[in-house]
């Protein structure tokens, strides 16, 4: 993967008009063609755009690492450079919600969780490949 890649992901109808929900996003990274990291990339803005460089996925990559090491040595100049962005279900981020909740004393995760409006919507997963399509707002399709 490159590491100067940059996006604005636009959530849309199937028409492609711009879809105005706060959700969150989740981006994919494959190695050899095998999921290595799944990362949630945060919510989209009031407008249903969320904006994702390699810098910003690297500090991610990067505190996860902080407490799990061996889950994220792979550096992502490593991995392919096909990434997928998708929008998790309301059942994945009830999920999600569950085990913070157990896990982590910090309620400002659970509040984004709970403030999402991902029931909202149901999106179609989105490959790009980040060398053939960087700085371009990309539509990610939803019903």
């Amino acid at each position: 993967m490159r590491d100067d890649f940059r996006f604005e992901i636009q959530l849309a109808d199937r028409v492609g008009n711009p879809i105005a929900k706060e959700v969150i996003v989740d981006i994919v990274v494959f190695l050899r063609q095998r999921v290595r990291y799944r990362f949630n990339l945060g919510t989209t803005d009031s407008s249903g755009l969320i904006k994702i460089d390699f810098q910003r996925l690297e500090e991610i990559r990067r505190s996860n690492q902080k407490d799990n090491l061996m889950d994220y040595n792979t550096p992502l100049t490593e991995c392919d450079s096909v990434v997928e962005f998708l929008v998790p279900s309301s059942g994945e981020l009830k999920q999600r919600l569950d085990a913070v909740r157990k896990w982590f004393a910090d309620d400002s995760i659970a509040d984004v969780i709970e403030k999402a409006k991902n029931d909202e919507v149901i999106c179609d997963p989105l490959r790009v490949d980040v060398e053939a399509k960087t700085g371009e707002q990309l539509l990610l399709r939803c019903e």
